[in-house]
């Protein structure tokens, strides 16, 4: 069932709400070593710096109950500015009721607001759950892949 959600861009009045949400979202990817103050400045700073990305968030019944990060980067093989939607993430007790699809689109709607016309997302390969939403949306899965290199033998997850 499709449950209508109110869509915004998250403000500085958002982020104690927020906060637990981006918890979910790194508990689900068994994300352990983070730190939460870190992770409280990061979020502050992607809402304060609006050139930077923004996070939109969903509501139903007055709560908070998903967001999607984005960030305005550069494409050089593409030549031009894209978004890329860094998290997603909806609370399990909302799941599947079209609020995953309507955090997308809100991001991409937004992206054309800003005169982007890009929007690119990684996800788990074994994320099948996610992957039927992106297909179902139209996206084009890339053949590109992912590497990390990390500094100072510091590593995420």
């Amino acid at each position: 069932m499709i449950t209508p959600c109110i869509l915004g861009l998250a403000t500085p009045d958002d982020l104690n709400e927020l906060l637990p949400l981006i918890q979910g979202y790194q508990a689900f990817y068994e994300i352990t070593n983070v730190d939460q103050a870190q992770t409280r400045r990061f979020f502050g700073a992607v809402i304060a710096t609006p050139s930077e990305g923004f996070i939109m968030v969903a509501r139903s019944e007055g709560r908070m109950i998903g967001f999607a990060s984005a960030y305005i980067t550069l494409s050089g093989y593409l030549a031009q500015r894209v978004v890329h939607l860094g998290d997603l993430f909806v609370h399990p007790d909302e799941r599947h009721r079209g609020t995953g699809r309507a955090l997308i689109q809100g991001v991409s709607n937004h992206a054309q607001t800003l005169g982007i016309n890009i929007t690119r997302w990684l996800t788990s390969p074994t994320n099948t759950t996610a992957h039927r939403l992106y297909d179902s949306l139209g996206a084009v899965p890339s053949d590109l892949r992912l590497y990390l290199l990390h500094h100072r033998g510091e590593t995420a997850g």
